[in-house]
């Protein structure tokens, strides 16, 4: 899977709170900077919809 695959698949993973997939989505070396089309990071959007267990995850 491309690189740009992989952090898009953290971005949609983020934002829905599939902890688990964001889990294995950083093991998978995807890049927590990387930014969807309107410039958001996972973690923007795992805040913007209060989905606090990956807000949580992402702290550690």
């Amino acid at each position: 899977m491309s690189k740009e695959k992989v952090n898009l698949k953290l971005i949609k993973a983020a934002k829905e709170g599939k902890k688990e997939a964001v889990e294995k989505l950083l093991r998978e070396e995807a890049d927590v900077n990387a930014q969807n089309p309107d410039g958001n990071t996972a973690l923007h959007l795992a805040t913007d919809t209060k989905l606090q267990s990956t807000t949580k995850f992402y702290k550690l």
